[in-house]
């Protein structure tokens, strides 16, 4: 028996709307992407606090630090050296293995120097 729109555990949810427009398609797969975001926690000011002395020493001793990134979608683990921090924009530049990066500080969720718990 050929599977239709009825057919009990067939999923044609596509075929069975002849009017299903790309569209809308593209539109509902889009939803799905939306819906798998997850919204940045807000820092008390006791864990700001924390962060800005972890970055204050890393800078000054030099040691390399592993941090925790925000994004939407699954947090980032970075690891490397603090090369710099701009005030006026509030990120710091950190060295990684193939280059550096900008990270803005308000993306930073954890942060520990290597070798010191």
């Amino acid at each position: 028996m050929k599977a239709n729109k009825l057919t009990k555990g067939s999923n044609l949810f596509w075929e069975s709307s002849r009017m299903f427009l790309p569209e809308h398609k593209e539109a509902y797969l889009q939803h799905r992407v939306d819906v798998t975001k997850k919204e940045k926690p807000i820092l008390d000011e006791q864990r700001v606090s924390e962060l800005a002395r972890t970055i204050a020493t890393a800078i000054f001793t030099e040691k390399p630090v592993k941090l925790t990134v925000f994004d939407v979608f699954e947090d980032i683990e970075l690891e490397g050296k603090i090369e710099k921090i701009d005030t006026h924009q509030k990120q710091i530049k950190i060295q990684i293995v193939d280059g550096f990066e900008w990270i803005k500080l308000e993306n930073i969720l954890e942060m520990s120097i290597e070798g010191i718990e």
